[in-house]
């Protein structure tokens, strides 16, 4: 039994040895992590990343919204025809002809147009409410549009969060600027100072500002 046991240890024993140097590829990971790192400090490459991934969301939740219509159409009687897909086919004039014909071609709208039709229903729950002329109309349907909306309100708070955080940070060197200019002239209309000694110092603080954009080289 010892000599079956062995037998049988050794070979898992070189699969496990051999999937674990295999997971040391895991490691080039952190350089993906530090180029990201290093890309990200640039906006547009931010905001190009967080709309891929907000499309590429889009894109995903509209494949589930069309396996649900096509599911529900398949589980249910001939005369069933409350589902998005039914809804579809009537407005375009393509209506299905029964649960044995969701399968063909000829029965239904295209699949370019259900298609667009699905990501038009995810990219507006997602960005809003919806506007109603693609509606969940059962039970399944309703759950995943509730699902989308909660989705939406995370995608809401991740994306314009970062774009809010994004625009400060284009706009905090040039709001820099004009508060120490204000903070200068009203220094200079507190004191009293003569007409010839404050625009030597405007002249002075721009000219040091366009050298070192606002930098104070002694703090850095």
């Amino acid at each position: 039994m010892a000599q079956v046991n062995s037998r049988w240890f050794v070979p898992f024993l070189q699969v496990s040895v051999v999937h674990l140097l295999k997971t040391v590829r895991l490691l080039r990971l952190l350089r993906l992590l530090q180029k990201m790192d290093r890309y990200s400090q640039h906006s547009t490459v931010v905001l190009t990343l967080l709309m891929s991934m907000f499309a590429l969301l889009a894109h995903w939740m509209a494949c589930i919204w069309y396996i649900i219509g096509k599911m529900e159409m398949e589980a249910n009687a001939y005369s069933w025809d409350i589902g998005w897909l039914h809804e579809l086919g009537k407005r375009l004039e393509a209506p299905y002809g029964g649960i044995a014909e969701v399968n063909t071609t000829g029965s239904g709208p295209s699949i370019r147009s259900v298609y667009i039709t699905s990501l038009y229903f995810t990219l507006s729950s997602l960005t809003s409410v919806g506007f109603g002329n693609v509606s969940a109309n059962t039970d399944v349907e309703k759950i995943f549009s509730v699902c989308i909306m909660l989705i939406g309100a995370l995608m809401h708070a991740l994306v314009f969060g970062n774009v809010t955080a994004i625009i400060q940070r284009m706009y905090s060197r040039w709001s820099q600027y004009h508060t120490r200019t204000k903070d200068l002239k009203d220094f200079i209309r507190v004191h009293h100072l003569p007409q010839s000694l404050k625009q030597r110092m405007l002249e002075y603080f721009q000219t040091t500002w366009s050298v070192n954009n606002g930098i104070d080289c002694n703090e850095v």
